[in-house]
């Protein structure tokens, strides 16, 4: 498994680059017009995204992924996998990440557990 973690805080990029290393390569983005950059030049299997983060949002990326997807003839729910990974747990985010077709929405704290059931759930692990 390929994974891009696009996120600005040091301590969640610590905690999922180990958690993820462990399922293969792991790249990381610390903002969005990296992360968008780094789409552009390679394909991955799960993006972990942020939402807050300064210059592009999440929400951004994720819409200009789903978008550069569609370009390609990607049909939605075939592209790669988003799992958001964000502090804001308020309505408005999560079901503005859902309608920008993310596959699944972590709270933070993270937990290692759901994480790793996640990834399963997907067959992200079979690859």
């Amino acid at each position: 498994m390929k994974t891009l973690i696009i996120e600005d805080d040091h301590t969640s990029i610590t905690f999922l680059e180990g958690a993820l290393s462990l399922y293969g390569q792991t790249d990381v983005a610390r903002d969005g017009f990296s992360g968008l950059g780094m789409i552009m030049i390679s394909d991955y299997d799960l993006i972990c995204l942020d939402i807050n983060m300064p210059g592009i949002s999440g929400h951004e990326v994720l819409t200009h992924l789903r978008n550069y997807e569609a370009l390609k003839g990607i049909p939605v729910g075939k592209g790669v996998k988003v799992f958001i990974t964000s502090s804001s747990k308020d309505t408005k985010n999560v079901f503005s990440a859902f309608r920008e077709n993310c596959d699944e929405y972590l709270p933070k704290p993270l937990d290692l557990n759901v994480l790793a059931e996640l990834i399963a759930k997907h067959n992200l692990n079979q690859e």
